[in-house]
């Protein structure tokens, strides 16, 4: 078995290494104990050929923590030494929820209908702070589906608003349309007084108050590349994907909660305009 062989099969073994059963490993001991217990080696030929492969193994997993820090969320992995890796198991892992809930979140997000996303959009501003959620998706509504307050008198800036807009998307987002939804907020929601002053009587937000500051996101259930996450950090758009809200739910609620409570919303169609949460 070649190095590249066996990296393959613990790919399939581990479930890209987000599944491995134990706290922490070396790469070494991870190829000889799958050698020895999957593929019946007998110890002496597992350890040679752990050994051998023990380079493409670690170059394996830092592929997979790059991704992943690609993506902005927590990876399955991560070094904890030189030769020692960690699984979101261990206790440096330091994460407020279950790795494996927040996958199978996502993989669900990634599949919802708009209602369904708008719904989960609503959850995780509330997940977030926000006091007063409101829902505004129709005819006329400016390109803006949600829209949130949070109030703090405890600081200078005592009243957070926050536009959102929850855009479902089967395949990759299109970067085009991340660029126009921002400059359409920029240039029509932002400086035009009409939209934004109807949304502040809305959440009874005083605009020519000089206390609050008003914030846009983008939330979407379609894949993000590089190249559209590096556009949305140098021109300072919060976007989120179902990954991102995964994670940043379930850091507060529990997994079954969060379904219980989605499926309650969709129930009572709770997506529709002026729900208010």
């Amino acid at each position: 078995m070649t190095p590249s062989e066996l990296v393959k099969k613990l790919d399939e073994f581990t479930d890209n290494f987000e599944d491995i059963g134990v706290k922490s490993f070396t790469p070494y001991s991870l190829a000889y104990r799958y050698l020895k217990d999957q593929e019946h080696y007998k110890p002496l030929d597992a350890e040679k050929l752990a050994k051998r492969c023990d380079a493409a193994i670690e170059n394996r997993i830092d592929k997979i923590i790059d991704s992943y820090n690609c993506l902005g969320v927590s990876p399955p992995i991560f070094w904890i030494s030189k030769d020692k890796v960690a699984t979101h198991k261990h206790q440096q892992a330091e994460l407020k929820f279950d790795w494996i809930e927040s996958k199978k979140l996502n993989e669900l997000i990634r599949g919802f209908c708009p209602d369904k996303l708008l719904l989960v959009s609503v959850l995780y501003v509330l997940c977030q702070g926000y006091q007063r959620v409101i829902i505004v998706d129709g005819n006329n509504d400016g390109g803006i589906d949600i829209i949130a307050k949070l109030s703090n008198s405890r600081t200078a800036v005592e009243q957070r608003v926050l536009f959102i807009q929850s855009k479902k998307c089967g395949k990759t987002l299109d970067k085009k349309l991340v660029v126009y939804e921002d400059a359409f907020f920029q240039d029509r929601i932002k400086s035009n007084s009409g939209i934004r002053e109807k949304y502040f009587n809305r959440l009874n937000v005083n605009a020519a108050s000089p206390s609050y500051d008003l914030s846009y996101l983008f939330v979407t259930n379609g894949k993000l590349t590089n190249t559209i996450r590096d556009y949305a950090i140098r021109n300072n758009i919060c976007l989120r994907d179902s990954f991102l809200i995964s994670q940043a739910i379930l850091s507060s609620m529990n997994y079954q909660d969060v379904l219980d409570k989605l499926d309650s919303w969709y129930v009572n169609k709770l997506y529709q305009r002026d729900s208010e949460f």
